[in-house]
C-alpha cells in the first residue's frame, strides 16, 4: 500500500523529497505527489512532514 499526500494541506516544502530512498516523490505546482508504483512503504516521508499530510492509502 503506497503513501499519499493530501494536496489540501501540503505546503510544498520539499522535506519529503530528500527523505525518499526511491525518489517516488515529485514536486507539483501547489503540492507534492507520490508515485504509487515507486513507493516502497518505508514511511520515511511521514516522519519529516511538518503538516502531517502524508498517510497510507
Amino acid at each position: 500500500m503506497a503513501y499519499k499526500i493530501d494536496t489540501d494541506t501540503c505546503i510544498n516544502c520539499g522535506l519529503c523529497i530528500s527523505e525518499c530512498p526511491t525518489d517516488a516523490i515529485s514536486e507539483g505546482y501547489d503540492a507534492h505527489a507520490i508515485a504509487s508504483d515507486a513507493c516502497i512503504d518505508c514511511g520515511a516521508c511521514v516522519s519529516v512532514c511538518p503538516q502531517e499530510c502524508i498517510s497510507a492509502e
